[in-house]
């Protein structure tokens, strides 16, 4: 169940959609991951009322490169404007004006009390934890740029965005393991002195799966997340997150295919300073929830929830 939440009016958001990795060559594009984010932003907005002006879109399509920039630029918009966006900061991605625009919350970022941050692109987990790295347009096998989201969660809860006491985090991505040749470069970002911030993150997969993606509709999971969001009931003002994932979950693993199943990464909505004690006990769960058992499509969504931390009480 949600917590209170602010209302639509207060709500920011940082939609990413990464098409194109021209650094790993053809056979890496993930083509369907903008209209993965596009179909989300377009919900944000037409079924939840949420201003246009407070989404922050950082897309990069598969465009002819052979286009002058500004043609690909005016291609891009009049696809956001199909999905009844206007109004919405639009920024083509590339990892450093990212990297700068993320480093506090400005713009169309500024103001409001919930963050919603939805991202739809290549990922891959990494070590005993299975932390989960999003793969940058800029990566290359020499150089696998990327981000790990556990850095991007914690500088959430530092430098301004702190203000944002409530965020959601949706991960439509990759969890499969890769190779020890795949190192990642530093992280991108310096938090500061982390604050209590109330998270819930979700995951379109558990470790070792892929995320199915269909180039005309979209990814599978971002899908059908949009179409439980439609019937769960509203908690608090919103459609209950929580209860949409499962309803996801058991959608998408309903017949003999069972391959990709949404999982709950954490939820902390009591909203708790995560020192590096308590970043273990979460990765520690993670670990708990990737193992893979028998009946796992009826505890696996449930068992990534942080709740019951909750006991230790945020800092005074």
């Amino acid at each position: 169940m949600n917590p209170a939440l602010p209302a639509a009016a207060n709500v920011r958001a940082v939609v990413v959609g990464i098409e194109r990795y021209p650094g790993l060559g053809p056979l890496f594009d993930a083509r369907g991951t903008v209209q993965g984010a596009l179909n989300f932003a377009r919900w944000l907005v037409r079924d939840c009322g949420v201003p246009a002006g407070g989404l922050s879109l950082w897309l990069n399509p598969l465009i002819d490169a052979g286009l002058a920039p500004h043609v690909q630029q005016a291609e891009l918009k009049q696809r956001v404007q199909q999905a009844e966006l206007a109004g919405a900061a639009l920024q083509t991605f590339n990892r450093s004006d990212f990297a700068a625009a993320m480093a506090q919350p400005s713009g169309a970022l500024a103001g409001g009390g919930f963050l919603i941050v939805y991202f739809c692109g290549h990922g891959v987990a990494s070590g005993f934890t299975a932390q989960q790295y999003l793969v940058l347009p800029e990566a290359t096998a020499d150089q696998f740029q990327c981000i790990d989201t556990l850095n991007w969660r914690t500088l959430f809860k530092s430098a301004g965005w702190q203000r944002f006491g409530h965020q959601l985090w949706i991960t439509d991505a990759c969890r499969n393991q890769w190779g020890e040749a795949m190192k990642p470069l530093p992280a991108l970002w310096q938090p500061g002195e982390v604050q209590p911030v109330r998270q819930c993150v979700m995951s379109s997969c558990a470790t070792g799966e892929t995320a199915a993606i269909d180039a005309q509709q979209g990814p599978r999971f971002t899908r059908s997340l949009i179409e439980q969001l439609a019937g769960v009931p509203l908690s608090n003002g919103w459609p209950d997150f929580e209860a949409a994932l499962r309803g996801a979950s058991a959608a998408m693993n309903q017949g003999a295919d069972q391959s990709q199943l949404p999982t709950l990464l954490g939820v902390d909505w009591g909203g708790l300073r995560m020192g590096s004690g308590l970043q273990g006990w979460q990765q520690l769960m993670e670990i708990f929830g990737n193992i893979n058992l028998p009946y796992r499509t009826t505890w696996l969504p449930y068992v990534m929830r942080a709740q019951g931390l909750q006991a230790v009480g945020p800092p005074p």
